[in-house]
């Protein structure tokens, strides 16, 4: 079957286009074959639509899969902290700062990541340890402290972000 794109054809259309960009992607082919589909399926397109077809469908098609991105888009977000430029991607378990990757520890990241999502708010020790090794952690407080020196000089000049609340714990702030 000769392409009607001139130079190109669907298949190479789309991987160029998956190889630098997250955009939805609908094949409009007339193509029927199963291994077809398939192939379009594998290359990256979100739908596969065959000739004939009817414009209604498709523009149900592509507002449907235009909603479901922007909710997986909002899902996303909500996985991004960012302040005084410190950024933790939930879902990457990454760290930023001021652009540049940071390497923390499991313990670290999740006691920055926990600091961060209750921001403004004053965790204890107590629920620090609950929530980085749970109840059964049967060591000392003090952990806490190290693990935090670690943090803040990992966070180099954005260390003054997390505040230490005198016999309490500590607190992530936005600075100014």
């Amino acid at each position: 079957m000769k392409s009607i794109l001139p130079e190109s054809d669907g298949w190479s259309v789309c991987r160029r286009i998956r190889k630098t960009a997250d955009v939805p992607i609908i094949m409009l082919t007339a193509r029927v074959e199963e291994d077809d589909t398939l192939l379009g399926f594998e290359l990256g397109a979100d739908d596969y639509v065959t000739k004939p077809y009817s414009p209604a469908i498709l523009l149900a098609r592509a507002k449907r899969l235009l909603q479901s991105r922007s909710k997986i888009s909002a899902v996303e977000e909500q996985q991004v902290k960012s302040a005084n430029g410190i950024s933790i991607n939930m879902a990457a378990r990454s760290v930023m700062v001021d652009g540049q990757s940071i390497n923390l520890t499991h313990t670290e990241f999740e006691i920055l990541s926990y600091l961060m999502q209750n921001e403004g708010i004053v965790i204890t020790r107590e629920q620090l340890i609950t929530k980085v090794w749970g109840y059964e952690y049967a060591g000392d407080d003090r952990t806490i402290n190290t693990h935090i020196r670690n943090i803040r000089t990992k966070l180099g000049d954005k260390a003054d972000a997390i505040k230490t609340i005198v016999r309490l714990g500590y607190k992530f702030e936005r600075t100014v």
